[in-house]
């Protein structure tokens, strides 16, 4: 393909993909009936190669990393999110006194909804060490992993991220083992 050809199919894509963010941000708004807003997902090109997104109650592009001292306030990675730990457990079927039978850490999928919703808005995959780390715009929300145990249970996480913080949790996954 040649260049006028990939710069065009580029053109194209992009133009697709701020149709369908405006018709989200248009249903989405319209469905919850709430003063939130919903910035399409365009994206500015800074002088040093990398992009910023809208961001804000007038949903002006966001500074640039050289303008905002280094930080990088665009669409991603956002300046702030969830970093946390999935563990599972018991293992053991009997505990003793005196032995510990202490949770595993658990490599599996973690999914980020926003508070009040039953649709993944993120998901990432915890390590084989249990962590994980996702960047969320601040807002309200709630973490959960998958558990392929006997009793598929993990206890969800309620968390609330503010501007330029990443917000530590734990969570929890229950093996069924009694």
């Amino acid at each position: 393909m040649s260049k006028k050809h990939t710069l065009w199919f580029v053109a194209i894509v992009l133009a697709g993909i701020t149709i369908f963010a405006f018709g989200y941000w248009y249903a989405v708004s319209r469905s919850q009936g709430d003063m939130q807003v919903f910035c399409t997902q365009e994206a500015k090109q800074c002088p040093d190669g990398s992009y910023v997104g809208r961001t804000g109650a007038k949903c002006e592009f966001a500074a640039c990393p050289e303008e905002s001292g280094g930080e990088n306030r665009g669409i991603l990675p956002y300046a702030s999110g969830i970093r946390g730990v999935v563990t599972r457990g018991p293992l053991c079927p009997v505990v003793r006194e005196g032995e510990s039978c202490p949770d595993a850490l658990y490599a599996t999928d973690v999914f980020v909804y926003h508070a009040g919703s039953d649709r993944v808005f993120a998901a990432t995959q915890s390590g084989a060490d249990g962590t994980f780390s996702v960047s969320l715009p601040p807002g309200d929300y709630i973490v959960n992993a998958k558990n392929d145990g006997i009793s598929n249970i993990c206890s969800p996480v309620s968390v609330s991220v503010g501007p330029d913080e990443m917000e530590s949790v734990d969570i929890s996954c229950d093996t069924g083992i009694r």
